[in-house]
């Protein structure tokens, strides 16, 4: 395995229920390294291999001598330099005379795992200019990044966001979270879906 090609992928729990089994045990052994990110998101540790994307078992991390916390690094590492190299994932922002601004980062089947990035927070304080945000992921290729003094609008957003995603594949969830300094927290208001 390519290290340079593992990556945390941000996923709704039903990517793991293909089958349809019901109450499918999402965080056991099975599916590898799963992490749940709260609503109905999850994040597990995978691989791209000749155009495919799966999931890392311990046997993986075994052969190539690495613990959990070291493949998560490198992961979060590699997904840094794709969000960031100008070609996989774009960020577009969108600015306001009034300052309700919002960003939509858009172009890989890897964008809604930068939700998990430690620079999402530093580049939305820089780009949006505010210190709290919600943060939206409502399929693989699709991150929306509000300022949170606009959490009333969060309605229209929701609209808008259908509009956008409408007919997009691999959907991941409905639901915001809050970004702040200290992290990535659901969002857990009663206009959220």
């Amino acid at each position: 395995m390519d290290l340079s090609q593992l990556l945390p992928r941000v996923v709704h729990r039903d990517y793991f229920n293909a089958s349809g089994i019901a109450d499918v045990d999402i965080e056991s052994d099975r599916f590898g390294f799963v992490s749940h990110l709260g609503h109905d998101v999850y994040m597990f540790l995978a691989c791209t291999e000749d155009g495919f994307i799966r999931n890392i078992q311990q046997e993986d991390l075994d052969d190539l001598g690495l613990t959990i916390d070291q493949a998560n690094a490198i992961a979060i590492r590699n997904l840094s330099q794709i969000a960031f190299d100008g070609q996989t994932i774009q960020q577009q922002l969108t600015t306001t005379e009034t300052g309700n601004d919002w960003a939509v980062w858009l172009g890989s089947e890897f964008t809604s795992s930068c939700i998990l990035l430690p620079e999402l927070y530093a580049w939305s304080q820089r780009h949006l200019r505010s210190d709290a945000f919600l943060v939206r992921v409502p399929s693989t290729q699709l991150l929306f990044v509000l300022q949170f003094k606009n959490r009333s609008a969060i309605g229209d957003f929701n609209d808008y966001i259908t509009k956008v995603a409408d007919g997009a594949d691999n959907l991941v969830s409905s639901y915001w979270f809050v970004l702040e300094q200290s992290g990535l927290f659901p969002f857990d208001d009663i206009s959220n879906s």
